[in-house]
């Protein structure tokens, strides 16, 4: 088997995030600084396993379920970020403070990641866009003395019914 090192990538790139916009309209995305651990994005499928009387293993698969996430940790642990991994509006950080409410909406998001992308020649980008997105998922946000304070996140990757190409969730593209 031969190797072509040019496909093997290491290295960041730069999560931006902005207001969802329908039709997969492109939105106004800020960088959120500083990650750490990277970012992921990680499908889950559920696959329902087809048996039948005369055999003791499966016989087919049918998927009844996809789900994406997204995941970094951030490390610039500002108001606004907290605020949004916690699924409260950006209008809940105002003049220094964030108001945690019993907001009910979720506030969806429209996502970017720019990092290298594989192959030949040098210098080209990978884009991932997600159209539809929500932060729901955080873990703990500890401050300790000999440790960072970062913003753990998870974002859900929701289908845009409004966008009319095939990428209703996202899409890669190498350039």
């Amino acid at each position: 088997m031969s190797v072509t090192t040019t496909n093997i990538i290491v290295g960041s790139g730069t999560l931006s995030v902005g207001e969802y916009v329908t039709a997969g309209g492109a939105g106004s995305l800020t960088d959120v600084g500083a990650t750490d651990g990277g970012v992921s994005i990680t499908p889950n499928l559920s696959v329902l396993d087809i048996f039948v009387d005369q055999q003791i293993t499966a016989i087919a698969g049918a998927k009844t379920k996809s789900e994406y996430i997204l995941k970094t940790n951030l490390m610039e642990s500002t108001l606004g970020l907290l605020a949004m991994a916690w699924g409260q509006p950006a209008s809940n950080v105002a003049g220094g403070i964030f108001y945690v409410g019993d907001d009910m909406t979720l506030p969806y998001k429209q996502l970017s990641f720019v990092g290298r992308a594989a192959g030949a020649p040098a210098g080209l980008t990978r884009t991932l866009t997600c159209w539809r997105a929500v932060a729901y998922k955080t873990g703990e946000h500890s401050y300790k003395k000999d440790k960072e304070t970062f913003i753990p996140i998870e974002f859900k990757l929701y289908l845009d019914l409004s966008v009319t190409t095939r990428d209703k969730i996202c899409k890669w593209v190498d350039a």
